[in-house]
């Protein structure tokens, strides 16, 4: 913004960056033995679909949908630090 004002926009990566790192710290709180797959997996199986009518939207092979404009949607905190408590981890 022109003059180092600031403005009451909250989207884009800017705002969504660090509201997601905060998210999955506390997910990790939440289950420190999480692995960089784990919070993968717990937030692409979390994540809220948005402007679900539009074609971008496909179903994966672990049925989760998907878009190539809105990746898995929404974070959702909540539903991501839930299920971090009761998560098994993946595998090797």
């Amino acid at each position: 913004m022109a003059g180092g004002g600031c403005s009451n926009a909250q989207y884009g990566t800017s705002y969504s960056a660090p509201a997601v790192a905060g998210g999955i710290a506390l997910m990790l709180e939440a289950n420190p033995k999480l692995t960089w797959r784990d919070v993968q997996g717990i937030i692409a199986s979390t994540s809220r679909v948005v402007d679900q009518d539009h074609p971008s939207w496909v179903t994966n092979g672990a049925r989760i949908k998907h878009s190539n404009l809105y990746g898995f949607g929404i974070f959702d905190a909540r539903a991501a630090v839930a299920a971090a408590n009761v998560w098994l981890n993946f595998g090797p």
